[in-house]
């Protein structure tokens, strides 16, 4: 894949449209030949200077089935989820309703911080952008252990609360700003922040604060918390290795902010670095 980026990037001053579609696909197509144990593999490819907005699928979508990948057919987007709860934190702070340098002390619920003060975290001296750049000290939930466990419960539907206190139970607190730890549990916790200051499901107010009807996001939801959008193909199989993932499919891990899906459009992605990029550029 690191290939096909290097190939794209040399290609597209210099050829037209049509032609790179084709080099794209002949590329895409020669990847999956070699690489049969990929199962699937979808591209998007964006380039509005060059007029092109191509999207390409070559494998399939269930390994049982055999069926044919469609590239609109919805996946899961993992830990892509985070850009839309950072841009949904930046939001909130154009409107003046946070400040990133803030404390989180005040802005989470009185049961979380109760949990984590007990745990000896001090939070008021941790603040909203450590949390947003993994630098907050707070021990994650997730490592080999957890994903055994997950494993070993498929049919557990995981709450927040429970993250939260395995989080706690990993270790002893870390000191914040100084280290990058990435972990989910800085993401849990900015969701929770989302709904205390919006008064309603952190899904609702992403949805509303990112404007995604605008933005034509019609096939951007979290499974089993929103509906399943209309003319909306079925959702790919997706593995990890070798290890079908279809058993969580449909027993999301709550707290996690894994279970997003999206379609297999570029809308999503376009609008998160656009996002960015104008509050970069607001902040000078």
């Amino acid at each position: 894949m690191k290939k096909l980026l290097i190939l794209i990037s040399l290609l597209l001053p210099l050829l037209g449209s049509a032609q790179l579609q084709t080099v794209f696909q002949h590329k895409v197509d020669s990847i999956y030949e070699k690489h049969r144990d990929a199962i699937g593999i979808v591209v998007h490819v964006e380039s509005p200077s060059q007029h092109i907005s191509w999207s390409y699928a070559k494998g399939v979508a269930d390994t049982q089935s055999n069926a044919v990948l469609d590239s609109k057919q919805p996946v899961l987007i993992a830990s892509n989820t985070k850009p839309y709860v950072a841009a949904t934190i930046l939001r909130l702070a154009e409107r003046g309703q946070i400040n990133l340098e803030q404390p989180i002390q005040d802005l989470l619920s009185s049961t979380t911080r109760e949990l984590f003060e007990a745990a000896g975290y001090d939070l008021d001296m941790i603040t909203v952008k450590q949390l947003l750049s993994h630098t907050s000290g707070i021990r994650d939930y997730v490592d080999e252990d957890y994903f055994a466990l997950v494993g070993r419960r498929p049919d557990h539907v995981w709450q927040k609360e429970e993250q939260m206190e395995r989080a706690i139970e990993t270790g002893a607190p870390q000191k914040n700003g100084e280290k990058f730890s990435y972990g989910d549990i800085n993401y849990l916790l900015l969701t929770e922040i989302i709904e205390q200051k919006t008064h309603q499901p952190f899904y609702v107010a992403m949805r509303e604060l990112l404007k995604y009807k605008e933005l034509g996001l019609n096939q951007t939801w979290f499974i089993n918390l929103e509906d399943y959008p209309v003319q909306t193909l079925p959702l790919a199989h997706q593995y990890a290795g070798q290890i079908s993932m279809g058993f969580l499919r449909y027993r999301p891990i709550m707290g996690s902010l894994w279970w997003w899906w999206n379609s297999g459009n570029s809308k999503g992605c376009r609008f998160i670095l656009s996002v960015f990029v104008r509050w970069k550029n607001h902040k000078g």
